[in-house]
């Protein structure tokens, strides 16, 4: 009997394995597709840009006051992308390190969290991006839903919050620092600030 129980414990680990992994592809497959937005998103930027400073060069400052309103609310869209693909980057990593069925419990309850927090932000910029969360949410709450029902672990819901909060506010520092890096300041054209 004590056989029987013993491998039915190591048959669920496994089966939770497969699944966390299957969680950890998805978050790469995730972060693959918002670096591919990302490029794209940039280079949109980039002509952007050079159509202010052309249009300033040439005294249409009408013109560079339309552009430069699009390279800026262009660049909330690249810092937002960014930020998120940071998240899933960051959620990733702590997700190759996990090493035991307890360490995927601590790993994936934050992780949820995040990718609550960055869901919304991201839906209205990528629009697949909400229902690709969504199932992404839903795997990682199905595996710990399956680690806490095999008694391998409980999970403390406030310090996963904790965590969440503290990677989000790393996240969000580095994204800071990386958009002023790379992205320069758009020429202004201050006739045209208030058209």
């Amino acid at each position: 009997m004590e056989e029987l129980k013993i491998a039915l414990k190591i048959t669920k680990e496994k089966n939770l394995r497969g699944k966390f992994d299957q969680v950890a592809r998805t978050i790469n497959i995730q972060v693959s597709k918002l670096q591919n937005q990302y490029n794209n998103i940039q280079r949109k930027e980039q002509t952007y840009y050079s159509k202010v400073i052309s249009a300033i060069k040439e005294g249409d400052r009408q013109r560079a006051a339309i552009y430069s309103n699009e390279v800026a609310e262009v660049r909330k869209a690249l810092k937002s992308i960014n930020q998120s693909k940071l998240v899933l980057e960051q959620i990733g990593l702590r997700l190759n390190t996990v090493k035991d069925i307890g360490d995927i419990v601590t790993a994936l309850a934050p992780a949820n969290n995040l990718i609550q927090s960055i869901k919304s932000s991201m839906s209205t910029i990528v629009p697949t991006a909400g229902n690709e969360m969504d199932s992404l949410q839903d795997m990682m709450t199905g595996v710990l839903f399956d680690a806490t029902q095999s008694g391998a672990v409980g999970i403390d819901m406030n310090a996963a919050s904790d965590e969440a909060a503290k990677i989000l506010q790393e996240v969000e520092s580095q994204v800071q620092r990386e958009t002023e890096i790379q992205l320069p300041s758009a020429p202004d054209a201050p006739e045209a600030i208030g058209v």
